[in-house]
């Protein structure tokens, strides 16, 4: 503690504060006559192991697409309609809580216990419990793959699904990648003046989200007049089957 208070020439009290901050965003975690422990992940396992988890659900969904019942695919759909609502509403945490519901039923439809344990321990490993409550940055974009995701789904092409699952996991990178900015916040704050020493955990994380403010995201769907880049052909392509009943 002294050490610190000496590096950045800061009091006590806003070195414990700057802790307090980062054990509940779990950046870090205190350990019993020991001080804390980092939680970072480093960049390179990020790197390796979402792509991992990206075609784990790949396969789950093709797995899905082959197997899926009429009255599973509804389910999924009724989730999906959550997570389209809490979307327009802005309600990150909702909405994040309901994509990994809706993977999770896709993954217990695919009846593939091995892939659903390995997919498990990956997460585990990434931590993702610790950002899993935050919107990824290009909500918009994430939102628009969900939709062709459950689209897939509908008309049962496991391929496409597996090639959107795959595209879809930068959204989970990206998230990963966002957390260690919360230790240079921290020490930005400990540095500040005393009296912002006041500021919540709120004020100095971004309001809960390490996007940036509610002000600097967009709310709600944007709209194009024409699809276009990587989503655009899947989107042109399964508008063509709009009115496919389900099998």
């Amino acid at each position: 503690m002294q050490e610190i208070c000496a590096r950045f020439g800061v009091s006590r009290a806003s070195v414990h504060e700057a802790l307090r901050l980062l054990v509940a965003e779990a950046r870090i975690r205190p350990q019993p006559n020991c001080g804390t422990v980092d939680r970072s992940i480093a960049q390179v396992k990020i790197d390796e192991i979402v792509p991992i988890v990206g075609a784990l659900e790949g396969i789950a969904g093709q797995l899905a697409c082959a197997q899926i019942t009429h009255e599973e695919l509804t389910y999924i759909e009724t989730m999906h309609q959550h997570l389209a609502d809490h979307f327009h509403h802005g309600d990150a945490k909702a909405y994040m809580k309901t994509a990994d519901a809706i993977c999770n039923a896709v993954l217990a439809i695919a009846a593939n216990d091995s892939l659903s344990k390995i997919h498990q321990m990956l997460l585990r490993q990434l931590r993702w419990s610790r950002v899993a409550d935050r919107a990824p940055p290009e909500w918009d974009e994430a939102m628009e793959e969900q939709e062709l995701l459950l689209r897939a789904l509908r008309v049962r092409n496991g391929d496409l699904w597996a090639l959107l699952a795959s595209r879809h996991s930068r959204h989970r990178a990206a998230l990963l990648r966002q957390v260690p900015g919360l230790m240079a916040k921290a020490r930005a704050f400990m540095r500040a003046d005393p009296a912002n020493h006041r500021r919540t955990s709120a004020d100095v994380t971004g309001g809960g989200s390490l996007t940036g403010s509610s002000r600097e995201r967009p709310i709600g769907r944007k709209t194009a007049s024409k699809p276009s880049g990587f989503i655009g052909w899947p989107k042109r392509w399964l508008r063509q089957g709009d009115d496919f009943q389900s099998r």
